[in-house]
């Protein structure tokens, strides 16, 4: 990990929650998002996604590489339905909003802050 890529994980540390999802292209409105509500901790170089019902249907571990434009993002889950896999993206860190866009299953990084097929955009505020 180099300099960059450190800074901007003791920066994530921390929980935030969603506020823009959009998958296949497809934006999904925030009300079709209210019963999930997801709230994302990361601590060290983990993470957890808690739910609205209190449950953590997905974590695992994330590795952040600054030194590429745009940055690159791994997310390799360790629970969840996807335990075992490793999801490849990109992302930006501003302030106290974190977006993350994140190729499917077997798919390749993406290369802008917009979705295609397979495609996942999350969009983050830090909780205060």
């Amino acid at each position: 990990m180099n300099d960059l890529s450190k800074s901007d994980l003791e920066r994530l540390q921390g929980k935030w929650r969603q506020v823009r999802y959009e998958r296949d292209g497809v934006v999904s409105p925030q009300d079709d998002e209210a019963s999930w509500s997801p709230l994302t901790a990361f601590v060290g170089d983990t993470f957890s996604v808690e739910i609205a019902d209190g449950s953590v249907p997905i974590a695992g571990l994330v590795r952040l590489d600054a030194s590429h434009s745009p940055k690159h993002v791994d997310y390799h889950d360790t629970h969840g339905e996807y335990a075992g896999t490793t999801f490849l993206a990109i992302y930006t860190l501003e302030d106290d909003v974190f977006s993350f866009c994140a190729g499917g299953v077997g798919e390749p990084r993406p290369t802008a802050f917009s979705t295609g097929p397979g495609q996942v955009l999350r969009v983050m505020v830090r909780e205060v």
